[in-house]
């Protein structure tokens, strides 16, 4: 059984992220989640999600003015755009949303 069985199996999405995980415990480093982590790119018009290495080291933008209170652990990223499929349709006229979908 392959890790992306596995991970069906288990209910969860196969993404480049978990098998990259599950390959580095399997591998015994135990690297830090800086090293292995990813974040998600995501097509606003078909909804293509792709995982993509994030840059590591200080990060203003995920640091809060204030915390409200809470014990903040974690932030995320999801960068959002057009995917290539997406942008070489932009310049096709006619075509909807729905349409590309189908293709």
């Amino acid at each position: 059984m392959t890790d992306a069985d596995r991970l069906r199996e288990a209910g969860l999405r196969v993404t480049s992220a978990r098998l990259a995980i599950l390959e580095a415990v399997r591998a015994g480093s135990h690297p830090g989640t800086d090293e292995i982590a990813r974040a998600h790119i995501v097509c606003r018009r078909c909804g293509t999600i792709a995982d993509v290495d994030r840059v590591t080291g200080p990060t203003p933008c995920l640091e809060p003015l204030a915390s409200a209170g809470f014990a903040i652990d974690r932030a995320e990223v999801t960068f959002w755009g057009l995917c290539p499929q997406c942008r070489d349709r932009q310049d096709q006229p006619g075509e909807s949303a729905a349409q590309h979908l189908r293709s």
